[in-house]
């Protein structure tokens, strides 16, 4: 791709190291992609301490990589709640909503379970089309695999569905 100016559009991803063979691949196939329509993407590989420095603290960064792990429990107040917005704070993106921090306000003061569950649905509605990040891959409902797809085994939970997709194979492979 060309910038208005003509120049060719770079960047720079920071990621963490990751040890994990299935990350690497997602990472490489991104930097791929996006030069297979014009764009550059240099990765560089940091420390979880200079990750961390450069991401949260100096926000110094074109495109960052990271792992966000929920369960049942985990709010994503943290990472777009406006209170969070502080030097080395979660909300790195320095992302605000006042309609998502009222959310996140009534969430945190209410024992009901079906009302937490409507509030979140709303701020994801939002986040949906405010699109402050871009979500690699994350789970909508339970799946199934076909039946030529061999060794296909999750955790219970959702949230530990890609635990095994390494293992995954389609018969006769």
């Amino acid at each position: 791709r060309i910038d208005k100016k003509g120049n060719t559009l770079e960047f720079t991803l920071l990621t963490k190291r990751y040890d994990d063979d299935l990350i690497n691949r997602v990472l490489t196939q991104f930097v791929s992609d996006m030069a297979k329509i014009g764009i550059k993407i240099n990765r560089v590989d940091l420390v979880k301490d200079r990750f961390k420095e450069r991401v949260l603290c100096n926000k110094d960064f074109d495109i960052a990589f990271g792992q966000w792990v929920f369960n049942r429990i985990s709010s994503a107040e943290p990472l777009f709640g406006s209170k969070f917005i502080t030097q080395c704070g979660t909300n790195f993106i320095s992302y605000s909503n006042s309609t998502i921090d009222r959310y996140f306000e009534k969430i945190s003061k209410s024992d009901n379970i079906d009302e937490k569950k409507n509030l979140n649905r709303k701020i994801a509605a939002i986040l949906r089309d405010e699109c402050p990040y871009i979500f690699c891959w994350t789970l909508n409902k339970t799946a199934a695999a076909r039946q030529e797809v061999r060794n296909f085994r999750t955790k219970l939970s959702p949230f530990g569905f890609f635990d095994f997709v390494y293992e995954w194979r389609k018969s006769g492979h």
